[in-house]
């Protein structure tokens, strides 16, 4: 596997763990103590996940997108760290069909950048689609995943389909389980990476239908140590470093 499927991979399995870790349900507000949020454990190495999703294998959907805004720039990033805003859906299980998309910044404070990564034809895929420059605070970022037809489907930026953003995922006919939301940093060493965003227009389309609406309220918020997350309505949240 080549360095970016490797890291793809990373994130996969780090994600798994976040699944698991759904505890409270969308209407609470979530946050953290600046204390808590940047002690010295949260500077560990490894890789910190705060959004929301549903975990369960039913129902399951054709579509799924969120406004990603940065809040900030991200400080930090070393080596092959990096903050990012994402969403996904998918199987979290290993070698099950899946899709991502997401915005932020990667690799020693080098910029931003829109990505997207899957699993087909039995390995994992990764691809950095749009350079987006230096980051600017409240800028917007449309990401949207959607079913087309059959295993077809369609990743897109502000209404953008990069290259190679249409493709088939096995046993995704019927759609696919997991949606998630959610912000992902990672810290290989000191000093802590850092950066916020806001999701706005959270919404997801069920399996069969036409019409996007907001996440049920049965879906949990998730929330590592060393992040924060403050839910504002149930299209809407903050997430990503305390200040």
């Amino acid at each position: 596997m080549n360095e970016r499927g490797s890291r793809s991979g990373h994130r996969r399995a780090g994600m798994r763990a976040a699944l698991g870790a759904l505890v409270l349900v969308l209407g609470t507000v979530l946050t953290a103590s600046a204390s808590d949020a940047r002690s010295a454990a949260s500077c560990s190495q490894g890789k910190s996940y705060a959004g929301f999703g549903i975990q369960a294998l039913s129902p399951k959907f054709d579509g799924l997108q969120a406004t990603i805004t940065p809040l900030g720039g991200y400080t930090g990033l070393v080596a092959s760290e990096h903050v990012i805003g994402a969403i996904g859906l998918g199987y979290p299980q290993p070698r099950r069909a899946f899709l991502l998309g997401s915005v932020g910044g990667y690799v020693g404070d080098r910029g931003s950048r829109f990505s997207y990564e899957w699993w087909a034809n039995g390995k994992f895929h990764f691809r950095n689609a749009f350079e987006l420059g230096a980051l600017r605070a409240g800028r917007p970022y449309t990401v949207k995943l959607e079913h087309l037809a059959g295993s077809s489907w369609r990743v897109s930026m502000n209404g953008s389909v990069p290259k190679q953003g249409l493709f088939r995922l096995a046993d995704s006919s019927n759609g696919l389980p997991f949606p998630r939301v959610y912000v992902q940093t990672e810290n290989e060493a000191p000093p802590c990476a850092t950066g916020s965003f806001r999701f706005d227009r959270v919404l997801l389309r069920d399996h069969g239908s036409t019409r996007w609406h907001p996440f049920p309220r049965s879906a949990g918020l998730f929330r590592s140590p060393g992040l924060t997350i403050s839910l504002s309505s149930i299209t809407s949240f903050q997430a990503g470093t305390a200040p």
